[in-house]
């Protein structure tokens, strides 16, 4: 028996998967030809888990207070502790304080690498405003990759840097 998949019925066949395993599986969604990061099907994801479920799992993820580490986002390397986060429309803000003066990036120039304190490239005007776009979204791969915060709670992650 061949089974069509279209939009009437994928939210039903994702509901029954679900069912078994509660988190937004990117291998599933490439099956039925979807982004992982489609946001009809992460709403309805919200819906089916509940405001308490994903409550639970963001408190299960997330440490206010922890520090975490990047070493392996590009040329980065930092620490970073949560400060706060808040859930709103769909999305998360993480709020954090980055260690700058402990942390580095390799920047190339001219096939010369050069290690610059994060302190420093960060208030740079040409170049702070990227270096700092790329430290948050090293952040929000760290929690995709290791906390799998979009799988299991449907939710787009932003993360909101502070620092001296």
């Amino acid at each position: 028996m061949k089974v069509i998949i279209n939009e009437n019925n994928v939210n039903g066949i994702l509901l029954k998967l679900w069912e078994k395993n509660p988190y937004l599986d990117p291998v599933q969604m490439k099956m039925f030809g979807l982004s992982e990061h489609n946001l009809s099907v992460m709403r309805e994801f919200r819906k089916y888990l509940g405001e308490g479920e994903i409550e639970k799992r963001l408190y299960d993820i997330i440490k206010i207070g922890k520090y975490y580490e990047i070493t392996d986002c590009g040329n980065y390397k930092f620490k970073f502790q949560i400060i706060d986060w808040s859930v709103d429309d769909g999305e998360i803000r993480i709020k954090c304080w980055v260690d700058v003066d402990n942390g580095s990036v390799i920047l190339i120039h001219d096939d010369n690498n050069v290690e610059r304190s994060l302190n420093d490239v960060l208030h740079n005007e040409d170049i702070g405003w990227e270096i700092r776009q790329e430290m948050e979204d090293c952040i929000g791969d760290w929690f995709n990759d290791n906390g799998k915060l979009n799988y299991y709670t449907g939710l787009l992650i932003l993360i909101e840097l502070n620092y001296k």
